[in-house]
């Protein structure tokens, strides 16, 4: 297997470059970065033409953008900003449309579903989750979580929110609780569905919790570091689970779904990477695909474990978001202000 890289852009001008997240669009890429402007952060969303990589438009937020989105309603961009700004962003134009301030100081990153809505969970001692309903752009529901919340889960009409030791359930129509649960020894970072359970991962721990009332199920514990061993996503498919922690070893775990309250594990193979992964790792056919801060992109079989190949970085890309497109191409944006384009051959 070979990674041959086609196009590559930089953000030029800018200090301190992060990379948020980036979607596609029709014929376009739309990517969000935050960069250092004086003392304070700021934001560009950019668009690309995704065969060429030519720049179409850029637009300019004097803070945080945490999130780009498409929006199910007009497919236009909608940006979630940490200072709790909700955008409109007109995807041809680069364009401000419309937008809504939340009742919050701060905000995380947010989710779209497919009933229109986006929920947002508060940060930084902001403590409030709100739902917004795109049609009419307004404010559905608040609900006061007490504490930091991460990304939320939505499916089947229920939040999956972990904020700092607990995983709540909320209804998406009402905002109402449903069940809570405790994780004493760490903060919960992230909710993922695998079957009718809802995966919680955490520092050196993933635990599974049933879906419908909130029963811890099992738990799996890595054993690494405490300061290495935030585990921030889960990647899932029918029968495994794959993640990474901050040390950059990485972990196959086949999961025998006997019930709804019985499920047996076993550790298929542990891959140690040569740098720090902060994000997730991307399912491609039967391979996995990630980046560290060693400056490597690398493809794994995902049955075996073993290297199928890698390519060299121009920066760190512990901070990193890789989209798999159309024709064996990945995508990734990176630190400084990378977005490459790669090729997948044999």
């Amino acid at each position: 297997m070979k990674i041959k890289k086609l196009k590559e852009y930089k953000l030029k001008g800018k200090r301190r470059i992060s990379p948020r997240n980036q979607i596609i669009i029709g014929d376009n890429l739309y990517s969000a970065f935050i960069f250092d402007k004086g003392d304070t952060s700021n934001s560009r969303i950019i668009c690309l033409d995704i065969c060429t990589f030519e720049e179409k438009w850029t637009y300019d937020y004097d803070f945080i953008i945490n999130k780009i989105m498409k929006s199910p309603i007009s497919n236009n961009i909608v940006s979630v900003c940490m200072d709790g700004r909700v955008e409109e962003i007109d995807l041809l134009e680069g364009q401000l449309i419309k937008a809504i301030n939340l009742n919050v100081n701060r905000c995380g990153f947010s989710s779209v579903i497919v009933d229109n809505k986006i929920v947002t969970g508060g940060i930084q001692g902001s403590t409030q989750t709100t739902c917004i309903d795109l049609k009419d752009f307004k404010i559905e529901w608040e609900f006061d979580t007490d504490g930091h919340s991460y990304t939320p889960l939505i499916s089947a009409g229920q939040i999956y929110q972990c904020t700092e030791n607990y995983l709540r359930c909320l209804d998406l129509n009402t905002g109402s609780l449903i069940w809570k649960v405790k994780e004493a020894s760490t903060y919960l970072l992230k909710a993922e569905k695998f079957k009718d359970l809802i995966l919680a991962s955490g520092h050196g721990l993933i635990n599974f919790y049933h879906k419908h009332n909130g029963r811890l199920i099992k738990q799996l514990r890595t054993q690494t570091d405490a300061l290495d061993s935030a585990i921030r996503y889960i990647t899932t498919n029918e029968e495994n689970i794959y993640f990474s922690d901050h040390s950059g070893s990485i972990y196959a775990y086949e999961c025998i779904y006997l019930d709804q309250y019985n499920i047996e594990t076993k550790l298929l193979w542990v891959f140690k990477s040569d740098g720090e992964i902060e994000s997730q790792l991307k399912l491609y056919k039967d391979y996995l695909v990630f980046a560290n801060s060693n400056k490597n992109l690398s493809i794994i079989n995902r049955h075996t474990g073993e290297e199928c190949s890698a390519v060299r970085l121009k920066e760190s890309a512990e901070i990193c978001d890789i989209l798999v497109g159309k024709e064996e191409s990945i995508i990734i944006a990176y630190e400084k202000g990378y977005i490459s384009k790669f090729l997948v051959g044999w």
